[in-house]
């Protein structure tokens, strides 16, 4: 068996961790045995917003763990302990695995009754391929339902606004969008003080007919009517909001003979408010909790809230949303659909490139991207595309980094103006047309 603790991330963070370890257990013929702790960075147990069915209930079983993690370092302390203290006096081989990149060695795994699988991203093996890991991705979220706390608000969804929760049809383009803003009182990866609140006291109810407006959800006491998008005029300045409506927009004259519609989420009330406005109000649907506390993701509620977001992104032709976010990455890998990352550099209009196509080289992904950038410059073979951007006592900290063109031969993406990566060994081909976009969240402007 494999047993891997979840915690200290969001929910899109956890779900990741998965595929990469079922990756294992899958080739191996190995159970997963996953510790779900419920911690200020995604407040709700597993079994109350999501359950495995099919092939996947057979190869993984999850375990709801109502305290937060200890420190990492005392994590690992007590795995190897059990390990050495009882697996060993019992003639189990067992192997504590943390890896330090996205591909691991396969062979690691050879021969071990148990392995103790303790990491914080997706990983895949290194010889599986971008293909490889998006069926698994799918497989994996093709085996998740609604859990029993967010079924009821999907249930309402699909009785009262329809036409956003079926699968795409011929004569409708879905455009999700998902805007991740880093703010410290919404941003789950900042573990702020525990919202005290639990499922039980978050009641659902049934009521409203969702008719009265095309934009909101539900009619409970914790999810109101958007107020109207005119009082909220600081979205007009914002480039990023600007860049995602004119995307929109372009979509919406390419495909002008079919219906489209928009599905905003977002960690952010306020960026949720900001992309209405310059958005407008047909076809576009956005959820907004009535109580601002609920949007923290300290509040089981609101974690539920963002289950539903998920499923409604996941059921998009086409996703925009903030670099460096895995909420909208994961949900794109649901169907694989084209993804397309929103990021702002310094002085100049925000980009949209590629980062998720089955049809690009590598499908896009940057994962795999950075893996064969990392090889290379092992040899040298990309060292010019390696760039130091500051100093930390002394030593250099590097990024990688990959070329990025206009994209040709696909409609849908020339009309946003999004950059395509460049495929390996055509590197004569770059010009002064084409950008370059590191590889690696920095945490500085691009």
């Amino acid at each position: 068996s494999i047993f891997i603790p979840i915690c200290w991330l969001g929910l899109a963070n956890r779900l990741r961790m998965l595929t990469g370890v079922l990756m294992i257990a899958q080739r191996y013929n190995m159970h997963v045995v996953a510790a779900w702790h419920r911690d200020g960075a995604c407040n709700a147990s597993f079994h109350s917003i999501l359950s495995t069915t099919g092939d996947l209930s057979d190869l993984l079983t999850v375990i709801d763990v109502a305290s937060p993690c200890i420190p990492d370092n005392e994590y690992q302390g007590a795995l190897v302990s059990i390990g050495r203290d009882y697996l060993e006096p019992n003639g189990a081989s067992w192997l504590f695995y943390s890896p330090s990149r996205f591909l691991v060695d396969p062979d690691h795994f050879y021969g071990h009754n148990v392995v103790f699988f303790f990491t914080r991203t997706v990983h895949a093996f290194t010889d599986s391929s971008c293909d490889d890991y998006l069926a698994l991705k799918r497989w994996f979220y093709s085996c998740l339902e609604p859990g029993p706390v967010v079924r009821p608000l999907l249930q309402h969804l699909e009785s009262s606004h329809s036409k956003f929760m079926t699968s795409v049809a011929t004569d409708t383009i879905s455009i999700g969008v998902h805007l991740r803003i880093f703010e410290e009182s919404f941003d789950w990866a900042m573990v702020a003080p525990r919202h005290e609140a639990t499922e039980a006291d978050l009641p659902i109810s049934s009521g409203g007919n969702g008719e009265e407006s095309p934009l909101v959800v539900r009619s409970t006491s914790h999810v109101h009517v958007v107020k109207k998008a005119e009082t909220f005029d600081r979205a007009v300045s914002d480039p990023t909001t600007r860049t995602i409506r004119n995307a929109v927009n372009n979509l919406r004259q390419l495909h002008g003979q079919k219906r489209v519609q928009v599905f905003v989420a977002s960690n952010s009330v306020q960026a949720k408010e900001k992309l209405l406005h310059e958005l407008g109000e047909e076809n576009v649907l956005v959820l907004l909790p009535s109580d601002p506390l609920l949007s923290s993701r300290n509040s089981p509620y609101a974690v539920s809230l963002a289950v539903v977001e998920f499923f409604l992104l996941s059921k998009s032709s086409i996703i925009i949303h903030s670099h460096a976010s895995s909420f909208a990455r994961e949900a794109a890998a649901v169907r694989t659909i084209p993804l397309l990352d929103l990021v702002s550099p310094i002085d100049v209009p925000p980009l949209l490139f590629v980062t998720m196509a089955p049809t690009m080289p590598m499908c896009a992904l940057p994962e795999f991207i950075r893996e064969q950038n990392y090889l290379r410059s092992q040899t040298s073979a990309l060292i010019k595309n390696r760039q130091c951007y500051w100093e930390d006592g002394g030593r250099q900290m590097c990024s990688l980094r990959y070329f990025v063109c206009p994209c040709q031969d696909n409609d849908v993406l020339q009309s946003v103006g999004a950059l395509c990566p460049v495929p390996y060994g055509q590197s004569a081909i770059i010009d002064h047309s084409c950008t370059v976009v590191t590889a690696e969240s920095t945490g500085h402007s691009i």
